[in-house]
């Protein structure tokens, strides 16, 4: 690690993110030093270009020198630049001084788009108890990008990284009605909705994305999937057609053999893995279960048992785990 370390900043063509990431390497390797290796990174970059002084900024705040980037970048001189602008409030925040992070955002002429500043007003107002200004402040926001697809999937993102899920789904919900949008904010959406691991719920999602994709065989597939699963509708001569169309797709597989198996047919559910090389580890827990349920209705108790228990409670929905209860043990994870 050492000769690894030594190289980098004797490279030539080492730039200072390089540099940067030597010196965290030292630190990580020598606990003892970072006293040492911090003063000196300051002492190298903090009158250097706006552009090295961002790149400490960033790296004092990773390195949780909260304290010393307020110093270093205090918050008129962040104000010449929205890169600055923005470490300096990263240290704020991780500083949890968010009553004042929200006097600043109602500053005018802040080197932010109205958009950006919006949603950073949002988490502060969330942040200090503010939760009705909070919601409004966010959804006002992503209504905003929307003409800007590059804004719109920035607040997506930002609203998913600070954990604003009911915000999230109620905006993603919006924009599965633009046409031009709705794929992708379908993709956003499912795993947002499996967070709740409810099958009655994820029908209702399936459902709406069936009505506004229908030509997508996977959303095809969750439809029968969770139709099935929630008892009601079992399409398999549906489930049948798709995997005959695309026998590629295993999860077509997994739809036909819980569709037959809801039909009271366990072998034939069965005879629908004939032929195909499953290794049931490395599938999703969703697919374990079926598997599993397939398995115990056949008599094959012991693989039903040992599958159905590797399966983690918290991966899948209840309607899945209703499947394999009777191969559970009590201390499954």
């Amino acid at each position: 690690a050492w000769r690894w370390i030594e190289a980098v900043r004797k490279h030539p063509l080492a730039t200072d993110r390089h540099q940067l990431a030597a010196d965290d390497a030292e630190i990580h390797i020598e606990p003892k030093n970072r006293d040492a290796v911090i003063e000196r990174a300051i002492k190298k970059y903090r009158n250097g270009t706006p552009e090295q002084l961002a790149a400490l900024g960033r790296w004092l705040n990773h390195n949780q020198e909260y304290a010393t980037v307020l110093e270093l970048i205090p918050l008129e001189k962040s104000l010449e630049r929205a890169d600055l602008f923005l470490i300096h409030l990263d240290a704020m925040a991780e500083a949890g001084k968010w009553k004042e992070i929200s006097e600043i955002l109602q500053t005018p002429g802040l080197p932010l788009r109205p958009q950006i500043v919006m949603l950073y007003r949002g988490r502060a107002a969330r942040e200090t108890g503010e939760n009705t200004s909070a919601d409004a402040l966010y959804h006002r926001a992503v209504s905003e990008t929307a003409a800007a697809p590059e804004m719109l999937w920035y607040a997506i993102n930002y609203l998913k990284r600070v954990g604003e899920y009911e915000i999230l789904e109620e905006e993603l919900l919006r924009l599965t009605d633009n046409a031009a949008l709705a794929r992708q904010a379908f993709a956003e959406l499912v795993p947002i909705v499996q967070r709740k691991r409810n099958a009655e719920a994820l029908y209702a999602l399936c459902e709406r994305m069936i009505e506004r994709l229908p030509s997508d065989s996977a959303a095809q597939n969750d439809f029968r999937y969770f139709a099935a699963l929630t008892g009601r509708k079992i399409d398999t001569a549906g489930a049948r057609e798709l995997l005959n169309a695309e026998p590629r797709m295993f999860a077509s597989r997994i739809t036909l053999a819980l569709t037959l198996l809801k039909e009271g047919k366990p072998a034939d559910a069965l005879r629908v893995f004939d032929g195909v090389t499953v290794n049931p580890s490395q599938l999703p827990p969703y697919q374990q279960a079926i598997l599993a349920a397939v398995l115990g209705a056949n008599g094959r108790e012991n693989e039903a048992r040992q599958l159905a228990n590797s399966v983690p409670e918290n991966s899948i929905t209840g309607r899945e785990m209703e499947l394999i209860r009777p191969w559970r043990t009590k201390n499954s994870p």
